[in-house]
């Protein structure tokens, strides 16, 4: 008998949650979208899903209730502003790994609509092998930056907490392996 009352007491306690906080959304969302907007620069397929996400967490976030807010309006705004910045920089990456297939169909036969010769796909496939073997000569420190960055894919956040490092230090790892592997590919 005590678990009904618990569950409809925890059942109550969360429509309350819910109740507040949407109101408390749908008095901020104007205002918050607004900025979104703006930060996005019109793109309104972008805002609709940033203000989606910045619900989703804020929500969260509150009926944790962990977090000492102070202030709601600036905490909302924060909290859109990173999720905005968030998107922003994985839309950027996905335009830039666009542009890069596009400008080298000759080095990733799938960005192009022409099948690729069997010598353009030996020579292709040769490069590599000669860029791996240079790669091979190179301190481990570089090496395995390299590795992480280019060959994994990872971004530099992820190569500083795995090889413990700071991340400038990554960056700059992978600044003198591109120097290294220039001057090693033209020896």
């Amino acid at each position: 008998m005590n678990n009904k009352y618990a569950q409809s007491a925890n059942e109550a306690s969360f429509c309350q949650t819910l109740n507040a906080f949407w109101t408390l959304w749908e008095e901020y969302k104007p205002i918050i979208s607004k900025k979104c907007y703006r930060w996005l620069n019109g793109n309104t397929a972008d805002v609709e899903d940033a203000l989606s996400e910045t619900a989703i967490k804020a929500f969260t976030c509150l009926k944790k209730g962990e977090n000492d807010i102070k202030n709601i309006h600036s905490w909302l705004y924060k909290l859109a502003f990173n999720v905005c910045i968030d998107l922003y920089r994985n839309n950027k990456r996905q335009l830039t790994l666009v542009e890069q297939v596009a400008c080298l169909p000759e080095m990733l036969p799938f960005a192009s609509n022409s099948s690729e010769d069997l010598e353009d796909f030996a020579i292709r496939n040769d490069n590599y092998e000669q860029v791996m073997q240079c790669i091979t000569r190179l301190p481990e420190n570089i090496k395995s930056v390299l590795v992480y960055r280019f060959i994994e894919g990872l971004d530099y956040t992820e190569i500083a907490f795995r090889l413990n490092i700071a991340q400038p230090t990554a960056r700059k790892r992978v600044q003198i392996g591109r120097t290294k592997l220039k001057q090693l590919a033209m020896v």
